[in-house]
């Protein structure tokens, strides 16, 4: 049997009126298998020996996310071209995980997202020089999933891979 704490994120209209759940001290306990999984935001297991295991799957907006899904993949079909040389430093486990393109993570797009590092990665172009308070408050909703962002300009990705390649190398190994 698994317990799966929920963070105060996830309190709200979720969880109400489903079956299969049974509250104790803010730990919603599994009885039987629930259907629901797919609309939990982050979920963290706890397994009977203690460990820990995060997932961010599923964080979407749910009211947005068809609107999102089809943003995304229109802009992972047209990247940047910045986008497309880090894409291609980083596509298939190339620095050991796995990294997905344009990845919505609440009522954001993500240019990259390693889902096992919780590790965000964005790419700005010019447009980020205008619009630097948005960033900070976008940065700050995603810290709230406990996500670690990583910020590379353009021309940073253009000019020298190898130097952001070592960089995620780096947050990744902590």
């Amino acid at each position: 049997m698994e317990k799966m704490i929920v963070s105060k994120y996830e309190m709200c209209a979720p969880f109400r009126g489903l079956g299969g759940l049974k509250k104790q001290n803010h730990i919603y306990h599994h009885i039987g298998r629930p259907k629901f999984l797919k609309y939990i935001y982050s979920k963290i297991y706890i397994s009977l020996t203690g460990s820990t295991k995060e997932k961010m799957l599923n964080t979407a907006n749910k009211k947005l996310y068809e609107q999102l899904q089809i943003k995304a993949q229109e802009m992972r079909h047209s990247p940047t071209h910045a986008e497309a040389i880090l894409w291609s430093a980083i596509d298939n486990k190339k620095l050991g995980v796995k990294f997905r393109r344009q990845h919505i993570l609440n009522q954001f797009i993500v240019d990259f997202y390693c889902l096992e590092k919780n590790l965000v990665i964005e790419v700005d172009g010019e447009i980020h020089n205008d619009q630097k308070e948005r960033d900070s408050e976008r940065d700050s909703l995603l810290k709230t999933l406990d996500c670690q962002i990583l910020r590379f300009k353009n021309q940073e990705v253009i000019n020298d891979i190898d130097k952001i390649t070592k960089e995620i190398l780096l947050h990744i190994s902590k």
